[in-house]
């Protein structure tokens, strides 16, 4: 009787061991794949001087602007690529987060805080804060073919 005890104990923690220690890798879904063209209009709120809409004078600027992200190389979660507008081509490197729906971005002078919506939408909220501009812009991109 001990030992069919003892038998049930063991085989129960093995379950157990094997339901956790295997649970991580069932839990991992393959990092989202931002390779690609993304396009769509960006909404730009600026003071001072900024590049990409050619905006230089003291007082706050509305614009609307055509915006494309082209991501050519990713490794893991770690991806880079430019950010083009009609005036400017800038590059851009970012990383896609463990939550595997946000992900980072910086360029030479500026941040971008993303969002997945789909596996064809991305919304991205940009802020810049320089010696000479002060800007924020909000977009949703769509994957092109």
């Amino acid at each position: 009787m001990k030992d069919r005890k003892m038998s049930g104990i063991f085989f129960a923690t093995l379950a157990v061991a094997m339901a956790f220690g295997s649970w991580p890798a069932l839990a991992q879904e393959p990092v989202f794949d931002m390779k690609g063209t993304w396009t769509g209009r960006t909404s730009v709120a600026a003071i001072g001087q900024h590049k990409h809409t050619g905006h230089s004078a003291p007082e706050a600027k509305f614009y609307d602007v055509e915006l494309t992200y082209e991501i050519d190389k990713q490794e893991g979660r770690l991806f880079v690529g430019r950010k083009i507008t009609e005036k400017l081509t800038e590059d851009i490197i970012g990383v896609v987060a463990y939550d595997n729906r946000s992900f980072y971005v910086v360029d030479s002078n500026g941040k971008m805080i993303g969002k997945l919506n789909s596996s064809t939408e991305i919304e991205t909220y940009y802020m810049e804060a320089t010696p000479t501009a002060m800007v924020v812009a909000v977009n949703r991109l769509e994957r092109q073919p």
